[in-house]
Formats: C-alpha cells, structure tokens, sequence
C-alpha cells in the first residue's frame, strides 16, 4: 500500500509543472456524505496565485470512464485567492450552503472507495491529478462520517495523504477551514479490545467542553453500522463528562466510582478501527471520528489495557480525527474525570485473588474467604448495579443475601489494589 502511494506521489508530481499547480488547486473535497447533513458531493477549488485564473472550458473528471466530463461553463473566472465550488447536486448543496457559489451539476458522484480526479484546462492541459482514497494512509473520516478532506498547503501535491486534513462537519466550502466551533461535545476518550484480565467492556467518554449545560435526552450513539438511544433526562453540566457504556457488570466492577455513565449500548468498538458518531435528539450528525490500530495511530488501545485519550492541548482548530489528537491513556483509563498522569494512584489491577465463596448457589447467606487483612467485598448485578459494598476485615466473611433477587451476580473483593471476580447464584 505504502508503495503504490509512493508512486502515486510520484505522478502526481510530474503530472504538471509547479507554475501550474501552484495556480489552481483543489482546497477541499466531500464524498459520500453523512445522510443527515448531506449536501451532495461537491469539490472546491481554489486560486492559490496572485492573479486571476479564467477556467472558462476546463473539465473535471472522476476514476468511472463511463462517466461524461463536467465541463466549466464560459465566463467563469477565479480572482485571487477566490474559492468556487463543483456540486453534484445543486438543490442538496444549496439548501445545506445557501449563498456559497458554485458551479453543476457535475453528472457524476466521487466514489466511496477512492478513485482518481483529473482536472484538465481547455487546453488539453493536465492542471490537477491525485488519487484519494477512503484507508490508512488516508484518513477514512469523509467516508460516511459527515467531515470533509481539506487540503492543508496549496504548494503540496495533493496526491499526498499527508497534505490532508479532517475538515468539520458539513465542511467549509467557499471558505478556508475555520476552528469547528458547534463541535463542543467532544469524545474524550475511547475504550476498545480491553485484555480479558482487565475486561470493563467498550465504553467512551463524552466531554461537556462549555461553560452551559446540555440536555442530551435523545441523542444517539453510532458506530459503523449499529445505535444507541441515550434515554431520557441524560444532561451534562459545565465542563462535565459522561460515559457510555456496554457491559454494565465489567465496567462497574471496573470503575465502581463512576456514576455519570449510560449503557449498555448493544454492540461492540472494532478492534481494527471504528466509527465513532453522536447524533442530537432530531438525529442530525454533530461529532464524529474514526479511530485506527494502525499506521501512526497508538497502539496501546488494541489489547494492552490503556485506552485511547484526547489531547490535552486538544482545541477545536485541531483534528480530532488525526492520530496526532489521541494519546495512550492509563491502563484501565480514566472514565469520568480529566486526564491526570499519575496513572499507579487509584487504578485497580487485576491479579489472581485469593477468594472462595460458598455456598453456590445460596439462598441466604454467602461466605466469603479471602487473604489476612481489609478488604473491600461488592455484589454487582447483572444490570451492573451494586447491591452490596461494605469493607471487612479478617478472612472469613458473612454477606445476609436474603434481600437480594434471585438471579446470576458477580462478587469482586479488592484488596491492595488487586480485584478477583467470581460468579454466583441468588436462588
């Protein structure tokens, strides 16, 4: 892959000279947009020169050869530093960009794997030529995720993945990238292939990044293909996170201390990459990402206990989508607060615990062995609610199960930062 990049990086440089590439350019890119903020497919091109640029006749064309050229209608010019865009559809653009000028319909739509754009002039001139494409090195959040690729340096070869950047959502047409300032809940962290001695499930964390409260009743969860719906009176205050969860049981055991949670949503982070997507209550796209275990994302997420956390310079200029915005979190990560780097204080590790319980299944009572010392003995049910958490000292414990429901539970005693779990049955 990399290889066929390097070639391609290569062709697009010798596809025009530099005067010419160094005039008209293509600043910004939408294909296969998010349904619910869709305006079409569109590109935008833009007059990096100090002097006008006519394109009158000029021609743009996709990868699909069945496919009829668009071609720029006579009179059009491109002052300095002027913007214009190329829509597949006028109604659905104007109606998402009302006001932004533009120039269609094209005829065609981009492809959703990557294909190759040529923009020639009416001299038969080749001005631009690159590939883009919807994987690693290129970055897949405009592959369905409601962002667009801008480029980052008009004197660059667009061929290179690298000179590219996920834009907001509904992109910046007509315009330079401007800081995504609607985007103030933030996924602040991203839990995903947890090792199975420290399993708490899938989970994110979701970031309040204002100084007023949000009322997020409604709003939904989407990864690739699956959703949640958070359930009624879920709100953030200020600078407030919340969790969203989908193992009630592992991530309470986990995390007992955390109580701004949701959950469980039904279906797992892929461990290869995924999609990570919030909807408001009239199911309109606000912040979306895709994360990766590969190329220079971290790798410490997939299967080595840390998890995936935003920057902490992070600022809403920035990219949440590029690698260069996560960092490797604590083992077991910090679910409901701020990053802080001090990740030996207050993080349980598993470890092969001492404990036996009997008998199993009981009515009654339950008893309860562990090693000399205090310990700290919890009940959780299957719902991920704890129904019991008391400490204890010694090595023989008696728990009065008599109040509990009957059904399946999981016992967890910590003790000097290490947690054992056990399964058992109320009868």
């Amino acid at each position: 892959m990399h290889k066929l990049y390097t070639l391609l990086l290569a062709l697009g440089a010798l596809c025009c000279s530099p005067e010419l590439r160094a005039q008209v350019v293509v600043s910004e890119l939408n294909y296969n947009p998010d349904s619910t903020v869709s305006a079409g497919d569109w590109i935008e091109l833009l007059n990096a020169s100090a002097s006008a640029v006519d394109i009158s006749g000029w021609r743009l064309v996709d990868g699909n050869l069945t496919h009829f050229p668009f071609v720029v209608p006579n009179g059009t010019s491109l002052a300095p530093g002027a913007r214009i865009v190329m829509a597949a559809n006028l109604a659905k653009f104007d109606l998402r960009h009302p006001g932004v000028p533009r120039l269609g319909p094209l005829g065609f739509e981009f492809s959703n794997s990557g294909e190759m754009i040529t923009l020639s002039d009416n001299a038969n001139q080749v001005r631009i030529q690159f590939m883009y494409d919807d994987s690693l090195p290129w970055n897949r959040c405009a592959d369905g995720f409601g962002r667009t690729l801008e480029l980052l340096d008009p004197a660059v070869s667009p061929a290179d993945p690298a000179n590219w950047r996920c834009g907001c959502i509904n992109g910046s047409p007509g315009a330079p990238f401007t800081p995504c300032t609607d985007e103030t809940l933030l996924v602040s962290e991203i839990n995903y292939n947890s090792p199975v001695a420290e399993e708490a499930g899938d989970w994110i964390e979701l970031w309040n990044n204002t100084n007023g409260s949000l009322n997020l009743s409604g709003y939904k969860f989407r990864d690739t293909r699956h959703v949640y719906v958070f359930p009624a009176g879920t709100a953030l205050n200020p600078q407030e996170r919340l969790v969203v969860y989908n193992d009630a049981v592992n991530f309470s055991l986990r995390h007992p201390g955390v109580t701004k949670k949701i959950g469980p949503f039904g279906f797992g982070l892929g461990g290869d990459g995924d999609a990570v997507r919030i909807y408001n209550a009239s199911d309109r796209l606000i912040q979306s990402l895709w994360y990766d275990d590969d190329g220079p994302w971290p790798k410490c997420a997939d299967g080595e206990g840390a998890t995936l956390e935003l920057a902490l310079d992070f600022n809403l200029a920035k990219d949440i989508s590029a690698a260069s915005s996560w960092f490797c979190g604590c083992p077991a990560g910090s679910p409901g607060t701020p990053f802080v780097n001090s990740c030996g204080v207050g993080v349980s590790e598993p470890a092969k615990a001492e404990m036996g319980i009997w008998p199993n299944p009981a009515r009654d009572r339950l008893y309860i062995e562990t090693n000399e010392g205090i310990s700290r003995l919890r009940i959780v049910s299957m719902d991920g609610k704890t129904r019991y958490d008391r400490t204890h000292a010694g090595t023989l414990h008696t728990v009065d199960v008599s109040p509990l429901p009957a059904g399946m539970y999981v016992v967890a005693v910590t003790r000097d930062g290490h947690t054992a779990y056990a399964k058992w049955i109320r009868e």
